[in-house]
């Protein structure tokens, strides 16, 4: 680097799988472009999570690990929050609106990863 700065990279596997980008904006990085919205973030809700859900047609697991739905939430944390919210994961999320009972993602919505992240007495779990 121009000032002197720098860092070392190393990476221990064998099959040399390590990427480097320097970007302006983290979404011209094709992984992270892919990325779907974040659960952390102040906007993400109960209406944002019915939106993404509607119509998908696999199991209820399989969708919330897809990281081009929702970003970040992976085998352990679906399991978490599903089983927070007593949701089968083998069951679709794609109810019709008519057929999906009012306020049925709101368990689910509870129990994000961002209010795990709460201080304890803020939770809806305490």
């Amino acid at each position: 680097m121009e000032n002197g700065a720098g860092f070392d990279l190393t990476e221990a596997g064998t099959q040399k799988r390590l990427a480097v980008y320097v970007v302006e904006d983290p979404a011209d990085v094709p992984g992270i472009a892919r990325l779907g919205p974040d659960p952390l973030a102040g906007d993400f809700d109960e209406r944002r999570l019915a939106g993404l859900l509607f119509g998908e047609r696999r199991r209820l697991k399989g969708a919330l690990r897809d990281q081009s739905l929702i970003a970040g939430v992976g085998n352990a944390y679906s399991d978490e929050i599903l089983h927070a919210a007593r949701m089968s994961p083998s069951k679709s999320p794609a109810l019709s609106p008519r057929r999906r009972p009012p306020g049925s993602t709101r368990p689910c919505a509870a129990r994000s990863p961002r209010r795990w992240n709460a201080p304890a007495g803020s939770r809806p779990d305490g």
